[in-house]
């Protein structure tokens, strides 16, 4: 199966960061803890942007912003799938609130760089049926 363009990785981040944004709306830690819905809504979106920053966004273009906080970024990954039953709701308040807009702030400005030279090279692909061209 054929890689995703850089351009099409960070338009699934900033899709999950609108629907973060969209949860914080009068809503408290209080009301986050009530409601398991919104918990597990911040919970899948924040793990989407991180895994999606890990593994579908270059390391060269991630450290051409300084702001955007990738080791927490991708920290929360490691502690929804590893930690998962002893899950922190500080950290996820925190990281909802306080990293998210740095980090969206910061994929918007690479939004602006010229993504095609961060795109993986065309290849041949192998499957089972032969090869194919992504």
């Amino acid at each position: 199966m054929a890689k995703k363009l850089v351009r099409e990785y960070i338009n699934d981040v900033l899709l999950s960061i609108s629907r973060l944004e969209e949860y914080p709306e009068g809503i408290d830690m209080k009301a986050m803890i009530a409601d398991f819905r919104i918990t597990d809504g911040i919970e899948r979106n924040l793990e989407e942007i991180s895994k999606t920053t890990r593994w579908g966004i270059p390391q060269e273009l991630r450290h051409t912003e300084s702001d955007i906080p990738t080791r927490r970024i991708e920290f929360i990954l490691n502690v929804l799938r590893h930690a998962y039953d002893t899950m922190n709701i500080d950290i996820l308040w925190d990281t909802a609130h306080d990293d998210i807009p740095i980090f969206k702030e910061a994929i918007n400005r690479i939004c602006m760089l010229d993504l095609e030279k961060f795109n993986p090279p065309n290849r041949i692909h192998t499957t089972r049926r032969g090869p194919t061209r992504p």
